[in-house]
């Protein structure tokens, strides 16, 4: 690793750990700086930034992890952390809110694209008409029944049956 990338490494390792500002251990700040720095180099850094008080080491078993010095950070007090608390719910309203309208939204796009199309209904149309006109055009230039198809005299029953009133 070239020495100025290597001189670069705590300042872009400091940063990623404000950003985050969670635990992690050497071998996570490894992997989520995509491997950008040498492990033995990321090590290195976590412990100068440890001797710098910029970080603060714990360590669980064999197990290290790092994070920000919390000191760094200002103290909030009660009034602070209630609005804040106030505002957290207020977003989470808007977030059920806005879930709730997409639901509805999604919903709505189901039912619109299981739907048929203005052509396909045409189309259906069409040849349900076609289906229909068949047995009339059959029965106005047959005067005899027994000379259609067996399916035709059916689909005839069923297209001139008239409701029955009680």
């Amino acid at each position: 690793m070239s020495k100025a990338k290597e001189a670069a490494a705590p300042a872009k390792i400091l940063q990623y750990m404000l950003d985050q500002n969670r635990p992690y251990s050497a071998g996570d700040v490894f992997n989520n700086l995509h491997k950008e720095f040498g492990k033995t180099c990321v090590q290195r850094c976590l412990d100068q930034l440890v001797t710098e008080g910029k970080l603060v080491e714990k360590t669980y078993g064999k197990q290290k992890t790092y994070v920000i010095n919390q000191s760094q950070f200002p103290d909030v007090d009660g009034s602070e952390l209630n609005a804040l608390d106030k505002e957290i719910a207020e977003v989470q309203k808007q977030l059920q809110e806005s879930q709730s309208h997409c639901q509805r939204l999604n919903s709505e796009l189901s039912a619109l694209n299981s739907s048929l199309t203005a052509e396909q209904a045409s189309n259906q149309l069409r040849e349900l008409e076609k289906e229909v006109e068949l047995p009339h055009t059959h029965r106005h230039t047959h005067k005899h029944t027994h000379d259609k198809p067996h399916k035709n005299r059916e689909l005839e029953k069923k297209v001139h049956r008239t409701p029955t009133h009680t």
